[in-house]
């Protein structure tokens, strides 16, 4: 036999050897992390819903047969005068756009673990979950919907994080994360894309069944109502498409289950998009174009890992400054069939009860019901040292304020914010403070009364004092404020910073006081 082919059949042989030896070690370690994956789910008895693990082939094939969007496809090919067959293509089209291909492995392992390195990385993260022992007591076959006010791109990574060992989340997504590779990782999270601002009626009809087709199959779902970032720090106005198209469901006789909606309050000391934002609402910076994405995605890759790295080894060498406080507060679920019978007038003239051409009662109903979650959601932001001694400095300025001034209005603030039901939040610095109040509670019966009054007092400034610090630590460290020994001064032309993390507490500084404004810093 010929040289060269005793060589070729001993490379073919090694192909095929080094083949089949890495389709065993790929599918054993694919069997190995499937199964740490369900052991963890199953030991944090977390709720799966069957339906999210679908093929998108399969869920784009029952989307194809819905009833109601095969109606639609033949109103479109006889409105722009095409082949039936087109339309159905166009159609399928935006629902490979939409879909996404849940993985277990991209949102339990890798998602999970980048969203935590990502999270702790940056921020302390504080959490009140008083309310989220409640979602997971809801009866089963009610539809959830978490919705919560948009403050940073770090949302979605936030809340997959918090919620990730109670609750299977997908995400309606902006087109932001329609570039490569988020797209695809997104996808294998569950999330779904929702062109904003696309004007096309047939798109909107194809999205809104998808959205029903998920919801009345009950998967969790997660939506910002105001459907961007805030620019002022200022909770938008809600955008409605999403929500009317979840009431729209309620039409279908065949759904009977309710609609739960979960507020949810998210806030940060130090936002990473803040100036960005600002700059975008005063007119100042220039929309981005196709190549300023394409540079700054290049940036991200290329300088991303190794920055991720060095943030590694200083959280590992205790040297990382972390940007303050991430939090996050579950409010109280709302159901929707409770909702509407408290409003039946309203939702009855309407016409919810079916899906008709007259939008305007329908849409009138449904922005009541924005406004009346948009508000639970206010509600439900908790407070945080920045935005707090952000609001003090808003009202004391403009020029040098005193420490000890600073401090009395943080304390009075923080009394009125809790009389208002917020939630201040507070983490490790805390500590002391918390083990204090803690012992007093455990002792007040044993106290006279003017003695626990006095150390209360004692504490609530104890904290007031943690709180300015924390605060200014990050302040300053930022060039928004000066401290020049026992004064504080907001720096020129970082006023507008100070109000955009003032506003975020507004609801809770001016409930019951219609007139309460925060004065120019």
């Amino acid at each position: 036999m010929p040289r060269f082919l005793v060589e070729f059949a001993w490379v073919l042989f090694g192909i095929v050897v080094y083949e089949v030896l890495r389709s065993v070690v790929l599918r054993s370690l694919a069997r190995r992390i499937e199964r740490s994956v369900r052991e963890f789910i199953r030991e944090a008895h977390l709720s799966r819903e069957a339906y999210r693990f679908a093929s998108k082939v399969v869920v784009v094939d029952e989307m194809m047969n819905d009833p109601v969007l095969h109606e639609r496809i033949l109103r479109k090919a006889i409105a722009d005068g095409i082949r039936i067959e087109d339309a159905r293509a166009i159609a399928e089209d935006y629902l490979d756009e939409i879909v996404p291909s849940f993985n277990l492995l991209s949102y339990y392992q890798i998602g999970y673990r980048v969203a935590r390195a990502l999270v702790n990385g940056l921020y302390q993260v504080v959490v009140d979950k008083k309310n989220l022992e409640a979602v997971q007591r809801l009866p089963r076959g009610c539809v959830v919907i978490f919705v919560a006010n948009h403050r940073s791109n770090v949302d979605y990574v936030l809340m997959a994080y918090l919620l990730a060992r109670h609750i299977t989340l997908s995400y309606a997504v902006g087109e932001w994360a329609r570039v490569w590779p988020l797209e695809h990782l997104f996808k294998s999270f569950g999330s779904y894309f929702v062109r904003r601002g696309f004007r096309d009626p047939f798109y909107h009809t194809v999205l809104k069944r998808y959205v029903q087709h998920i919801s009345a199959r009950g998967l969790t779902q997660g939506i910002f109502l105001e459907g961007g970032l805030s620019r002022d720090g200022k909770l938008r106005e809600p955008k409605i498409g999403l929500l009317d198209y979840l009431v729209q469901l309620k039409s279908d006789p065949s759904f009977r289950d309710d609609l739960v909606f979960v507020p949810v309050g998210i806030n940060f000391d130090w936002v990473l998009e803040d100036r960005h934002l600002l700059d975008e609402a005063a007119g100042r910076a220039r929309k981005p174009t196709v190549s300023s994405k394409a540079l700054s995605l290049a940036r991200l890759l290329v300088f991303g890992p190794p920055t991720l790295i060095a943030n590694a080894v200083r959280l590992a060498s205790g040297r990382i400054r972390r940007h303050g406080y991430a939090s996050v507060r579950i409010g109280e679920p709302l159901s929707f069939d409770e909702y509407r019978a408290r409003n039946r007038p309203e939702w009855d003239e309407s016409g919810s009860a079916r899906e008709n051409e007259e939008r305007g009662p329908r849409v009138d109903a449904v922005k009541h019901l924005a406004g009346h979650l948009m508000d639970r959601i206010s509600r439900s932001i908790p407070v945080t040292p920045v935005p707090l001694a952000c609001a003090a400095l808003a009202r004391l300025g403009p020029g040098a304020v005193g420490v000890d001034e600073l401090r009395t209005e943080i304390a009075r603030l923080r009394t009125r914010a809790e009389r208002a039901g917020a939630a201040i939040l507070m983490g490790k610095e805390f500590e002391a403070e918390r083990g204090a109040r803690e012992r007093l509670g455990d002792e007040r019966s044993d106290r006279r009364g003017g003695l626990v009054e006095f150390e209360e007092a004692y504490l609530d400034a104890g904290e007031a004092r943690v709180l300015l610090d924390v605060a200014l630590e990050i302040l300053v460290r930022r060039g928004l404020v000066q401290r020049d020994g026992t004064t504080v001064t907001v720096r020129r032309g970082r006023e507008d910073v100070i109000r955009y993390y003032a506003h975020s507490i507004d609801a809770h500084l001016t409930a019951g006081d219609p007139a309460a404004e925060h004065p120019d810093a």
